[in-house]
Parts: C-alpha cells; structure tokens; sequence
C-alpha cells in the first residue's frame, strides 16, 4: 500500500557536496542535480517496470519558488537557465521558509540532501538500481559537486552482497 500510494517504501539518499569554485547555489550544480534526477527517473527495473516513486532535491525548491514567483504559471516550474537566478531564488525560499529548507540542506548551503523513494524490493534486485544511479553520478554530476550515496537500500543491498560474497 504504501509503494502504491505514496511511491514507495525505501528510500535512497544522495548527500551532495559543494566543491570549491561550485557553490551548492549555482545554476551549473542545480542543473547537474536536475540532470541527474532525470537519470535516476528514467530507471526500469527488468522485471517491475519503474520503480522510483518520487525525488525531492534543491531542484524542486528552485523550480516550485520560480512558479510562485511567476504567479503560479505551470510554465515556470522550470529551473532558470540565467546566472545568479538559482541563487536568488533559493535566497527568497530561506529567507521565507528557512525551516523548510534546512530539511534539504545545511544552513551554510555547502551540503545537500536528494531523498529518492523507491519500491521495495528483495535487497538483491536493488543492485541495477544502484549501479544505475552511480553512473548517473559520476557522468551527470562528475566534478560538478561531490555525491555520496546512502540510505535504505545502499545499505541493505551492501550487507546482502557482502554476506552473499562470505557464504
């Protein structure tokens, strides 16, 4: 029930962090994190067909805070190709809602988190998954921010594989 309504029981995190010259805030590394959202979405297990339910990030922040910005128009649910508007943006949403966003990031905007939630799965059918999103970190992301994977499934999928690999 909960996989069907509310897209899923387990959970992934991806803990980003900025590196120097690429502020968390900055239109390249936002852009890399919707990218890599993209990624992740595109996902198909062989067997169950899409399994990702939903992703929150800073990217959704910045689209939703542009959106109402823009009165609500549905074609402002993008994030804004110009320089310094993603900063902006995510200036405005802390300064109005600085509790909201401290679930998503830290106060200093140096580190942030993605929360994906996906189907639950046996712990052995997550290793497509997980290998899917390590790419998409390291060609989507690359030396854009730096991207640690945890959560739910890395972690049980990890003890699984390990305790496959002593047997």
């Amino acid at each position: 029930k909960v996989d069907e309504h509310i897209g899923g029981s387990a959970n992934i995190d991806l803990m980003i962090s900025e590196k120097p010259g690429q502020p968390m805030k900055s239109t390249e590394v936002i852009m890399s994190l919707q990218e890599l959202e993209e990624h992740i979405n595109a996902y198909q297990d062989h067997i169950r067909g899409p399994i990702v339910g939903s992703i929150n990030s800073l990217v959704d922040v910045v689209k939703e805070t542009n959106r109402a910005i823009s009165e609500n128009d549905p074609n402002a649910y993008v994030v804004p190709l110009q320089e310094g508007a993603t900063e902006d943006l995510l200036t405005l949403f802390e300064n109005e809602s600085p509790d909201n966003l401290r679930q998503l990031a830290t106060i200093d905007m140096k580190k942030s988190l993605m929360r994906i939630r996906v189907k639950w799965l046996d712990a052995a059918s997550y290793g497509p998954l997980t290998s899917h999103i390590e790419k998409g970190i390291e060609e989507v992301v690359g030396d854009t921010a730096q991207v640690r994977a945890t959560g739910t499934v890395f972690n049980i999928f990890s003890v699984i594989q390990r305790i496959i690999t002593d047997l």
